[in-house]
Formats: C-alpha cells, structure tokens, sequence
C-alpha cells in the first residue's frame, strides 16, 4: 500500500492497494455493507432512502462547485531545522532579541 498526500488538497490522501490487499478489501465489503443496512438504512422507508439520496447528491455537487477555502493550496512548510526568512533580516532580528530581552525584566 502506498500513500500519496494530494497536491492540489492537502486534507486528502490517495491510497494505491496491491492486488493482494484489493482483494482482502473485497472480502471485507459485504460485511460493511451489512452493518450499513442494519444501523442506517433499516429504519428508513424506500421513499425515505430516495428522499436522502437526493439530498445527499444535491449536497455532494454543490461542494464540488464550491470547494472549501481550506481546500486551496497553502505554501509548503519548511523543512524543520529552517528558520523563516522574516527572521534572516537584521533589523527584524534585532527586535525581537530586544523584545525577548525587555520581557526577561
């Protein structure tokens, strides 16, 4: 299995299964499905199911229309170890050696 953070999304990560563990996700699924029916759907009439659907789907589209503010690209980090380039400056560093100094006081 292999993950791989998104470059466009950096909340979503794709997953590559190998064959061997596609087929075990396989196994796996008829189970889920049925706690799916037993806890969600079975206390839901057939019009009921219809009715979430469309909900669902309506809500579903209107994100993919309009993705997040948190879903635009940010900048990467830094690695660790880095300092920020504001702190490089002299000036910027002097004050705030000045400052850590006046509040050790």
């Amino acid at each position: 299995m292999t993950r791989i953070q998104s470059p466009d999304d950096e909340r979503s990560i794709t997953v590559s299964l190998t064959r061997r563990r596609t087929d075990c996700a396989r196994e796996g699924l008829p189970g889920h499905i049925t706690v799916l029916d037993d806890l969600l759907f079975a206390p839901l009439s057939g019009a009921d199911i219809e009715t979430l659907a469309d909900i669902l789907g309506r809500t579903r589209d209107h994100m993919r229309r309009t993705p997040p503010r948190s879903a635009a690209p940010r900048r990467r980090k830094k690695p660790a170890g880095t300092r920020p380039a504001v702190a490089s400056r002299p000036a910027v560093r002097s004050a705030l050696e000045g400052a850590v100094h006046d509040a050790g006081d």
